[in-house]
């Protein structure tokens, strides 16, 4: 009997305290319409995206890996180097007038993702007859 690939779902759910030590691991469980058990939907940040890439056994994610390997050998071999527009600078906490605006647009970002993530929480629908 063919072994079955492994789903995403199963691939987070095996590595999340892993997946877990580069950040929350939020989801919402969605009907997608079809018959069945409502779907888990993973919100990863770009380093959880990658260790599933290097977990998954899928095309797509081995070109991933190659990527991310090419980019750090030529990193570590000089060929690439981080410049200061590359780099995202931080404000001087010392200094509110800079500290304040910093630490606003972090504030604000995060106000929106919660946002979001509430918003694409399924609502009940269920009619209301008695």
């Amino acid at each position: 009997m063919p072994e079955s690939m492994p789903t995403r779902q199963n691939i987070i759910r095996a590595n999340q305290a892993e997946l877990e030590a580069h950040g929350n691991l939020p989801h919402v469980r969605a009907n997608t319409g079809k018959r069945g058990r409502p779907s888990v939907f993973f919100y990863l940040n770009e380093e959880q995206a990658l260790l599933v890439c290097m977990f998954s056994p899928t095309e797509r994610a081995s070109q991933v890996r190659e990527e991310v390997i090419e980019v750090y050998m030529a990193y570590r071999r000089g060929h690439l180097e981080l410049t200061e527009a590359g780099r995202e600078a931080l404000p001087n906490f010392g200094n509110p007038a800079e500290a304040a605006p910093a630490w606003a647009e972090v504030w604000e970002q995060k106000n929106k993702a919660e946002a979001a993530l509430v918003g694409a929480q399924p609502r009940n629908v269920l009619p209301r007859h008695v």
